[in-house]
């Protein structure tokens, strides 16, 4: 990120017929890799018990379905009780935690590379109430997600 940093600096201080557009591409490859640190699948990939990758991508994939912790522990051969020790041992967080962190960080996603209506978003992530939605994501993000799709506009 110190090069994306430095990139970013050099360009703000030219003038030029490109200068905002490259101000703009830098901004957004900053964004995509305070994304990759922040992603808290990555914890789960880094993992080096395979249990986890698989759980991981289980999540990814089974999120509009609204799976439960029984259906993921099923799914991976593994009692409910293991699977929340593997994901404690494994990421410092619990099963219930890691699924949020993983909904919301797909919520996030959906919400600064698509142009889905906002609760079209909360369905896809398996929430079946629009309002229940907003309350989860502003309580993971501190702000609805209205919000946060106006504030990465405006600093697009």
């Amino acid at each position: 990120m110190e090069a994306t940093f430095a990139l970013i600096a050099a360009e703000h201080g030219r003038n030029g017929p490109l200068r905002r557009l490259k101000l703009r591409a830098g901004a957004i490859g900053l964004c995509c890799a305070v994304a990759e640190v922040a992603d808290p699948g990555a914890a789960v990939a880094a993992s080096g018990d395979p249990r986890m990758a698989r759980f991981g991508a289980l999540v990814r994939d089974r999120l509009a379905q609204g799976w439960q912790l029984a259906d993921y522990a099923a799914a991976l051969a593994l009692s409910e009780r293991h699977l929340r020790r593997l994901c404690q041992q494994e990421t410092g967080l619990s099963a219930h935690a890691l699924i949020e962190s993983i909904r919301l960080h797909e919520a996030c996603r959906l919400l600064a590379y698509t142009r889905m209506r906002v609760q079209d978003v909360g369905f896809a992530l398996g929430f079946e109430d629009p309002a229940y939605f907003a309350r989860v994501f502003r309580r993971g993000t501190g702000m609805a997600p209205g919000q946060y799709r106006a504030k990465l506009e405006r600093a697009a």
